[in-house]
């Protein structure tokens, strides 16, 4: 196991938090697969990413585990601008700060980074690798109507990632969550999918994909196609300045 080098553009706090969770998976096999954003970066982000992702799932086996590995992925996250991925983690970073009784300076640096995601995710990322994308996202799809919902999990994921402003990526994961009923992350999906909807000018194609999804499942996601503007101003307004 090693750190990553140290390059002029390289924050040095990043280095630290990579430095610090890579610290848990010293007896631990790197993690096996690399999202595919991650394995269009450098070397040195990929290695750091599965000693991250290593210590993760060490971390995970504790009966108190340490929010130090959350930040530190999610600090990867943030340098790829995979904002959502971002949030996620800085949020459990927070939750697992305040349960372990961290100092508040501490707690709040982590709710910090969560807001500044939370402004990224806001600002719409460009789509970055389209092609491999949309290769993620037709097996993502396939893997969700034959029922494997795992596969379509892990597929969406790079879809999203790769694609973050195509709709049908966030909605085709919700569904998915749904079916997982994990339902939290379903509705956090569908609403990105349905804000990416109402800027986009193409709704009659978004339409056309959906068609195939029908019954109760169908009513639920139109909820959210129908009253995302709503939704989107309640998120925004309980977000604190």
């Amino acid at each position: 196991m090693r750190c990553i080098k140290k390059r002029a553009e390289t924050p040095i706090w990043f280095l630290q938090r990579v430095c610090l969770a890579s610290l848990l998976a010293a007896s631990t096999a790197l993690a096996g697969e690399i999202p595919s954003l991650i394995q269009l970066q450098t070397s040195e982000v990929q290695q750091a990413w599965s000693e991250v992702q290593a210590s993760i799932e060490e971390n995970a086996k504790q009966s108190q585990p340490m929010p130090e590995p959350y930040f530190a992925r999610a600090e990867i996250w943030s340098l790829v601008n995979n904002h959502d991925a971002a949030m996620r983690d800085y949020l459990q970073a927070a939750r697992l700060s305040i349960e372990a009784g961290q100092s508040l300076e501490t707690q709040a640096s982590y709710f910090n980074k969560l807001y500044e995601a939370l402004d990224n995710l806001d600002r719409a990322p460009r789509a970055r690798v389209v092609g491999l994308g949309k290769k993620h996202y037709a097996r993502g799809v396939h893997a969700f109507w034959q029922g494997d919902f795992g596969t379509a999990l892990s597929e969406l994921d790079n879809a999203v990632s790769l694609e973050p402003t195509e709709p049908l990526h966030w909605y085709f994961r919700a569904l998915t969550y749904k079916r997982l009923n994990r339902n939290r992350r379903a509705q956090h999906d569908a609403l990105m999918g349905a804000h990416l909807e109402q800027s986009a000018d193409d709704n009659q194609r978004v339409g056309t994909a959906l068609t195939r999804v029908q019954g109760k499942l169908r009513l639920w996601l139109e909820a959210y196609r129908r009253d995302a503007p709503d939704r989107v101003v309640g998120l925004r307004a309980r977000k604190p300045s």
